[in-house]
């Protein structure tokens, strides 16, 4: 195993922090003039669309790889609820960004067109898909280390999408709005938490490995590069 595939977590949490320090507050102008003032952005719109289509497959390679790995596969079934609480998160902000997508490109959901329905009812049985496939997925088969890898770049990719187009969005202005010290800390801190809830979602995959098939070094090293992010995020707003 070389070096950049045993530090792959800290890798990609730390092209997340550089996506954030250096690249979200562009994009969130743009995701802000379309959520917020309606404007069309189509190829923004269309970017998010193949998003998340490549997502799912970037979703399937990372399961089959991490159950393939797994000593035990039954560990990732011990604790259902977690499961349960990450697909749900991931349901829903799916639904949020095909609708901003469809918004993007100028697609009203009830203005009579079929294609924004058929759209979310595909989405949603596209969850259904991949908690079906987390239960039964038995990971017989290995993955190409470079297959993974772009898998794990192009769910680094859905979380970056997920962190600009949603989260930022729904939270509103920065933190550094609020009126006072105490009253800043705590909606920073209530971000953090937004963030750090729905920053686990759509790195479903990797908080499967780290909470059920990485070993302790591994998991400590993942937590520690995790807080560091949830603090920057609190911080960038």
């Amino acid at each position: 195993m070389n070096l950049l595939t045993r530090y792959r977590d800290l890798v990609i949490n730390l092209l997340f922090a550089l996506y954030l320090a250096l690249f979200a507050p562009r994009l969130l102008t743009l995701a802000e003039a379309v959520v917020r003032h309606g404007q069309t952005a189509r190829l923004l719109g269309l970017l998010i669309l193949a998003g998340l289509a490549v997502e799912t497959v970037a979703f399937h390679v990372k399961i089959m790889a991490i159950y393939h790995r797994s000593p035990d596969r039954r560990s990732t079934l011990a604790h259902p609820v977690l499961l349960y609480l990450a697909w749900f998160n991931h349901l829903f902000i799916g639904v949020y960004l095909a609708m901003m997508a469809l918004q993007a490109v100028g697609v009203k959901i009830d203005g009579g067109s079929a294609i924004g329905p058929v759209i979310i009812v595909g989405w949603i049985l596209k969850e259904f898909y991949i908690f079906g496939f987390l239960m039964i997925c038995r990971g017989k088969h290995p993955i190409a280390p470079a297959l993974e890898w772009l898998a794990d770049l192009l769910l680094l990719v859905f979380a970056c999408m997920v962190y600009t187009f949603f989260v930022q969005t729904i939270t509103g202005p920065s933190p550094l709005a609020a009126d006072g010290l105490i009253q800043a800390i705590g909606v920073r801190m209530a971000y953090a938490i937004i963030f750090a809830f729905f920053y686990a979602a759509a790195q479903t995959p990797q908080l499967i490995q780290m909470s059920f098939v990485a070993d302790a070094r591994t998991f400590r090293r993942w937590m520690w590069s995790l807080a560091g992010i949830i603090l920057l995020a609190a911080l960038a707003g």
